[in-house]
């Protein structure tokens, strides 16, 4: 699950963090990370009660944090401490599991300010 999979990073992050052998540049990274990692969680936990375009930004910042595991900007300690390919695995299979959703949502549809069925006036 998507939501153990970042807490154990949270938590790897943290005493990673309290460790103290890292620069500024690499706490800084980490920090964003963590950030990135909360605001993943919070709208992963409410996916179902969210509008489709919140979907499309919740996607699109799980492929961010996975760009960012991928391409080491972040120190190896870190990557190896959070279980990094786990991590990019679930978050990847999340991504898809979305982007096959948002698909099947028509904007022709649908009122575009709300997501919602348009109203035919009487």
């Amino acid at each position: 699950m998507v939501q153990n999979g970042i807490d154990d990073a949270l938590d790897q992050l943290g005493m990673i963090k309290s460790g103290g052998d890292l620069s500024s540049v690499e706490v800084d990274q980490i920090e964003k990370l963590e950030l990135e990692l909360r605001f993943l969680r919070t709208f992963i936990k409410y996916k179902n009660d969210l509008l489709p375009d919140s979907l499309v930004k919740i996607t699109r910042t799980a492929q961010r944090i996975v760009k960012k595991l991928n391409f080491s900007r972040i120190p190896d300690e870190c990557r190896t401490n959070i279980n990094a390919e786990r991590l990019v695995s679930q978050l990847q299979e999340f991504v898809e599991g979305n982007t096959s959703s948002m698909c099947n949502f028509e904007l022709d549809d649908s009122d575009p300010m709300y997501g919602l069925p348009r109203q035919e006036s009487k």
